[in-house]
């Protein structure tokens, strides 16, 4: 069954492809070193190449068909084909042809770079130690430089940004605030919506 799941998702991409309009940003995506392989179960669609930001798209889906994805960036969709489950892969890309487009300067043939994700701050004590530390919160600005004790993930893409014991970067807090501000963002984990206050450890 799960199998028969896979089988439609790539009829998905087949069909997409056929169509012209959207760019598959998996080859992009596979190019980078950090990336082994893709779950094919989620269909990714590069929205922005026909001309509909990502978070139009998701919502203009949800409007007129009913069709709910997982997640939205301003360039993509993903959309998750349950395991086991079925997916009517022409009702999905018609739907998707059908979306206005939006954007008339978007390029059809450029491929958007996947999110670049800023460089973990060094780590500063273990995290089991730092988890248990005594720990208090503080404002955005005076977070940077101290030691986490939170983990924190951007969503999307959902990959941890963030670990305990690390030291938080001002690169970090920046790409956490922005993610929080995008429409559909939001990050696990932190102590507010906007990612104005992080729980640091208490200095000694």
């Amino acid at each position: 069954r799960i199998q028969a799941s896979i089988d439609d998702a790539n009829l998905a991409r087949a069909l997409l492809a056929e169509g012209g309009r959207f760019v598959d940003p998996s080859p992009a995506m596979l190019s980078s070193p950090d990336v082994i392989a893709l779950d094919p179960l989620h269909l990714v669609v590069d929205t922005s190449s026909g001309g509909v930001p990502g978070f139009e798209a998701r919502a203009l889906l949800e409007a007129s068909s009913r069709i709910h994805v997982e997640m939205a960036t301003d360039s993509v969709i993903v959309a998750i084909v349950g395991a086991g489950s079925r997916l009517d892969a022409g009702f999905l890309v018609d739907a998707l042809h059908a979306l206005p487009e939006l954007d008339s300067k978007a390029p059809v043939e450029k491929v958007r770079q996947p999110i670049i994700l800023p460089p973990t701050g060094p780590r500063a004590r273990d995290v089991r130690e730092a988890y248990f530390a005594d720990a208090e919160v503080v404002p955005a600005a005076q977070a940077i430089g101290r030691i986490s004790g939170d983990t924190l993930a951007a969503y999307p893409p959902g990959v941890a940004n963030v670990l305990p014991g690390e030291v938080i970067t001002a690169e970090v807090v920046q790409f956490l605030q922005a993610t929080a501000q995008a429409p559909y963002g939001w990050v696990r984990g932190s102590v507010d919506a906007g990612v104005n206050h992080f729980r640091v450890l208490v200095a000694n």
